[in-house]
This record gives C-alpha cells, structure tokens and sequence, in this order.
C-alpha cells in the first residue's frame, strides 16, 4: 500500500494486534468493574448483619463473582497479560469478602463432596480422596499452632515468620486441592476461584506482595468463617505440632497433583 507521497508501507497487521489487545483489556476491566460492583453489593447485604445469608442468596453473590472474574482472567489471557506479571494484577483487582464468607458454607460443601467420594468404586482412588479430606483438620491445626507460637516468636522472629509463612501456604494450597477434588467429583466448588502461595525467599512485586497477602488473609478469614461454629480459629491451643507436621509431610509423599 502507498501514501500519498507515494512511499511504501504496510503496517496493517501489528495495528490490528495491538488493537485486538487494547480490546480484551478493556473487556477485562469491564468484567473487574461488574465484579467489583457485586462485591460491594454483597458488602452492603451483610453488613451488621447476624445472620448467615441463605445458600441461595449467597449462591446469586458467588456465581455472579465467580463469572466476572473467570471472565475478566480470561480476556487477559486472550490479551496476553503474563499471569503473574504486575499488569495483570494491575488490572484485575482482588475483593475478598465473598471468597471469605464462602466459609460459612465449608460443612455443607464438604459433606457433599464426602458422600460423592464414597460413591467412588475405585478403593484407591476414594481413600486418596478421603485422605485429603481429613488432613484439613491437620492443616487448620499446623497453622494456629504457627501462629501461636509464642515460644519461638520470643527467641527467633525470622525463623517464626518462615514457620508462619510456610503454614499459611500449606493451607492455600490445601484449599486449591479440594477446590480441584469438588470439580473432579461433580461438587460445589468451596471457593469459586483458587489462591496462590506467597513464594518463600523471593523477589516479587510490590503489586504481586499486596495481593498474595491478601489471599492468605482470604483463606485465614475462610477457614476461621468455616470453623466458627463449633472451635474458634484463633483461640490459642496446645496442639501436637509434630503430630500436625508428620501427616502434612506423609501426604505431600503420596499425593500427585497431576493425578
């Protein structure tokens, strides 16, 4: 093609790539700004509220979230955003009450999820399932003794803020499998997106920081909405930590993500 001064160019196809990137930004951040909008109405729902939203209820709020995020991750994808690049974070913001509140519905998805595992006619495929299942206990139980221990805090801050971090991965993590056990048996996912790990010893981000800090809080705030009705989450007990320790390791041995 020429221009009027008859010179040569043909610039057509980058034009039409950076064109079709600006497009699936902007559709991402209409997606993050309909999901932003449902999170603050599901603020202004619960607020002073006592009771527990009806599942229903609550249902409307998670899937209504669940979709404008999926939606929203998915034209970045589209876009090219790296997923663990500061644009992305940058561009999709992280509200956390839902993810939160989805705890007070951890019993009921759990039991589900349960009953679906013993349908499972492969033996070994359904106690691996039910393995997972009952570490959770374990998991909760590693993470109050690491932050309650008071011990170590007094005598090596560094070392407990390692204990501490490592803890609150493990029960992220955690969380990521049952989300992909729900899925895997036709379940109720126990929150509609996953969570990732504050990586250990690395340099990251300041925007990557604040919100991977945010999730493990998400999950701290989940776990304990899911537990409040019969043990408080934070109450300091004397639980056997290298009891904990020993069945979180034993199943890191035997479980294979890829399975």
């Amino acid at each position: 093609m020429e221009n009027d001064d008859g010179k040569n160019f043909d610039n057509s196809e980058p034009v039409a790539e950076v064109s079709k990137e600006g497009k699936y930004i902007e559709l991402a951040r209409k997606f993050n700004y309909d999901y932003g909008d449902w999170e603050r109405e599901f603020r202004k729902r619960t607020k002073d509220r006592k009771e527990i939203l009806d599942s229903k209820e609550f249902d409307e709020f998670e899937y209504q979230c669940g979709y404008c995020y999926g939606a929203a991750l998915e034209a970045l994808d589209k876009a090219e955003i790296y997923i663990h690049g500061k644009e992305r974070y940058e561009i999709l913001d992280s509200y956390t009450d839902i993810e939160s509140y989805a705890g007070h519905f951890f019993r009921d998805r759990e039991e589900s999820l349960k009953e679906a595992i013993g349908r499972e006619i492969d033996a070994e495929k359904r106690e691996k399932a039910e393995k997972i299942l009952r570490l959770t206990y374990y998991m909760i139980e590693r993470h109050n003794s690491a932050m309650h221990n008071y011990e170590l805090r007094s005598k090596n801050q560094e070392q407990y803020l390692i204990e501490r971090g490592l803890a609150h991965n493990a029960l992220i993590e955690h969380l990521n499998i049952l989300n992909r056990l729900a899925e895997e048996y036709g379940t109720k996912r126990f929150t509609f997106r996953d969570f990732e790990p504050l990586p250990m010893g690395k340099e990251i981000s300041e925007v990557r920081r604040d919100r991977l800090e945010s999730d493990r809080e998400a999950v701290e705030n989940y776990f304990r909405n899911a537990y409040s009705g019969n043990r408080n989450f934070s109450k300091e007990k004397k639980v056997e930590t290298e009891v904990c320790h020993a069945k979180v390791m034993e199943f890191h041995q035997w479980y294979d993500p890829s399975e």
